[in-house]
């Protein structure tokens, strides 16, 4: 029910944008952000990193604990992370996902910014 749901929500956004021409991605990158148990602290990270599609993962100070970045190409295979592989993993005690549309890195604005400036 979880993943219809989810499909649900992210696939209307998604298939406007490939209707329009602006989205062609060809790896999926989602921002998962983790809280953990206080047992979980301890353990957590390295067994998210080593999770099947979790490129990197982070520990961070606030309201969460752990941000891991996935990299899928598909959203069915972000969906079965999410909801399957991650439940397996003890000390979890809440996630929230996050799609990303476009990324942006310093040497993209750097290209962007120095267009027309060379002499």
């Amino acid at each position: 029910m979880i993943v219809e749901r989810w499909r649900a929500c992210s696939a209307v956004p998604i298939r406007r944008l490939r209707q329009s021409g602006r989205y062609t991605p060809s790896v999926l990158t989602a921002i998962l952000l983790v809280r953990a148990t206080r047992p979980g602290l301890a353990t957590l990270g390295p067994r998210l990193a080593e999770t099947d599609g979790v490129a990197e993962v982070y520990t961070v100070t606030g309201e969460w604990d752990f941000v891991a970045i996935v990299r899928v190409r598909q959203q069915d295979e972000l969906a079965a992370i999410v909801t399957q592989e991650l439940a397996r993993l003890d000390g979890i005690e809440r996630t929230h996902t996050m799609v990303a549309f476009q990324q942006f890195s310093r040497h993209d604005l750097e290209a962007m910014f120095g267009l027309g400036l060379e002499a």
